[in-house]
Order: structure tokens, then sequence, then C-alpha cells
């Protein structure tokens, strides 16, 4: 996960993975694992009512703890991009930031072990 974030502390992503609540892991784990996702798809993913509670999710809870012991977001809204799988052009969506590759090793980020040295 320190690669994928592109962060070169272990402690930050520590720290950052700690301070998530479900619902924020949820999502960053999602977008993690499929690269991008619509606001449909994490609302539904949540359960929230609206897709304004998701937002709230993503902007102030997930993004904001993201800033804070990163620096930097973990999901950006993109109006356009291109899925690294299947190269189709994708529009509207929330993307993970980090480097895109195959994380089929680790099934959750709650069984994510980061050791501080």
């Amino acid at each position: 996960m320190q690669s994928a974030l592109g962060v070169s502390r272990k402690a930050a992503v520590y720290e950052f993975l700690r301070a998530l609540d479900d619902r924020s892991l949820a999502v960053l784990e999602y977008c993690w694992h499929n690269e991008h996702a619509s606001i449909r798809e994490l609302t539904t993913l949540l359960g929230a009512v609206t897709d304004m509670e998701t937002l709230t999710v993503v902007r102030e809870q997930l993004n904001a703890v993201a800033r804070k012991t990163l620096g930097k977001p973990v999901l950006e809204f993109e109006r356009r991009g291109i899925d690294s799988q299947t190269g189709s052009v994708v529009t509207f969506e929330w993307w993970f930031t980090g480097e895109s590759k195959d994380h089929s090793a680790l099934e959750s980020l709650r069984d994510e072990v980061v050791v501080v040295s």
C-alpha cells in the first residue's frame, strides 16, 4: 500500500489507515481494487441514502484524513479517464490517485500489515 500511495514513510500509511472509519475504508478499498468508481457505485456500496452522503464520506472523511496524514487526496474526481485494464473511456467518476497495480495478493486493506522501523 505504501508504494501504491506513493508515500515514503510507512508510519504515514499506518496512521492513515488507522484514522479511517469503516465507510471511508470501504470506499478506498473499492477504488483501490477497481481503479475508479461512479458516485452511484459508491452510494450503493455504502448503503447511503443520497449521493451527497457519499460525497461527504469521500471529501470530508476519506480525503480529509488523506490530506492530513499523507499530504494529498487518495481519490480525485475526473471528468474523463482511461481504464487501464479495459482501455475504455470512463466519464465522471472518482479515481484512486495511487499507482494502479495487481492487488490480488491482498484481499482487503483491513489485512494490510505495516511494519514501522
